[in-house]
């Protein structure tokens, strides 16, 4: 599954683009219990403490 993820996805780390008009969608994607919810609460606090 990780391979299939970096191929589609590309296996370069990039700086989260934050641009543009809200609502702006982001996708989390990963196994079960591979802590995207976790991340995505984390994600939502900083964006909020901006």
């Amino acid at each position: 599954v990780h391979d299939e993820l970096t191929e589609m996805m590309g296996s370069a780390n990039q700086q989260l683009e934050m641009t543009g008009k809200p609502p702006v969608v982001y996708l989390l994607a990963g196994l079960q219990g591979a802590g995207k919810t976790t991340t995505a609460g984390k994600l939502a606090k900083y964006l909020q403490e901006r």
